[in-house]
């Protein structure tokens, strides 16, 4: 071999050699690279999973609150309920005890002055145990009513409507409030009778506050029953004016009333249709409609069972 050979030769192999020292730099360079991208990954990692934890832990603290939110609005929303129960029995007994004290009165007058018969004992424990009668089916109608318990039952529907038409009997009479009620008397459903008795109570007394409000010569309360395409429905109609367009969208919100704050605190709407959603997977409507004049119509619906 020559020397040109050699020397040729030579570079070549400093060529190859210069190259591999090279190509082995960069392979250091890379592998130092994904060295510290697979320890950036591996904190981002860890980072990712504490937050994932501290989010867990935010969610929980937060479905408390809610849950505790919840617990505040159903036990404010039964002490409104209770002062309306209240005012109710204090309707529904002032009758009953008047007579009572009347029959005692007079049968007391009589004795003093000797005059009492036979008859007029019998007359006056006649009238006392039926206005007593009066007194416990008061006591029977009003005695569930804040009874929480998720008990389950099958119900005729249409009991719910005349068990509060019969609560709310001498507060609609002494407000003028005319009731005309149709009913599917074959209607059943398996579920929780004490929580629709509560949600029909609401909007039965939110027309009745609604009456208040406006001066409608002659209210007219409509209540229907029906079964729509394998749904139950309870519509409540009146003729009160109707709901104000701009708070229309606003009526099932907490807290929201129309009301002074002394007056109420728009619980019961809010809860009604909490009420429907959870127990009954069904839903609550409101709206404007004509019936005697301008009133509103909110119609309870939930799937037969």
């Amino acid at each position: 071999m020559s020397i040109e050979e050699l020397e040729k030769e030579n570079k070549t192999l400093k060529s190859k050699i210069k190259f591999y020292e090279q190509a082995l730099k960069e392979d250091s360079v890379i592998r130092k690279k994904y060295s510290q991208t697979l320890q950036t990954l591996k904190e981002k990692e860890k980072e990712l999973q504490e937050l994932n934890d501290n989010l867990e832990i935010i969610i929980k603290k937060e479905i408390e609150k809610n849950s505790q939110k919840d617990k505040i609005l159903h036990q404010q929303s039964r002490l409104i309920a209770l002062g309306e129960m209240i005012h109710n029995i204090a309707h529904q007994w002032r009758q009953p005890l008047s007579v009572i004290t009347t029959a005692i009165s007079t049968l007391s007058l009589k004795a003093e002055y000797g005059m009492v018969q036979n008859e007029d004992i019998n007359n006056a424990n006649d009238i006392i145990l039926k206005n007593a009668n009066e007194l416990s089916k008061t006591i029977d109608i009003f005695g569930n009513f804040f009874n929480d318990l998720e008990q389950n039952e099958t119900f005729y529907v249409q009991n719910v409507i005349l068990k509060n038409l019969d609560m709310l009997q001498n507060s609609f009479e002494a407000n003028q409030i005319e009731t005309k009620i149709t009913l599917d008397e074959k209607l059943r459903y398996f579920g929780n009778f004490e929580q629709l008795f509560k949600v029909v109570f609401s909007i039965l007394k939110n027309s009745q506050e609604a009456f208040s409000l406006r001066n409608t010569l002659k209210k007219v309360l409509h209540i229907d029953l029906y079964n729509k395409n394998e749904n139950i429905v309870i519509d409540i109609k009146d003729n009160a004016g109707g709901i104000d367009e701009d708070i229309k969208n606003k009526i099932f919100d907490p807290y929201f009333t129309t009301k002074h704050q002394t007056q109420g605190t728009g619980l019961g709407l809010y809860l009604s249709l909490e009420i429907i959603t959870k127990y009954f997977n069904g839903t609550i409507l409101a709206e404007n409609i004509k019936i005697e004049g301008e009133g509103a119509l909110f119609r309870i619906t939930f799937p037969m069972n």
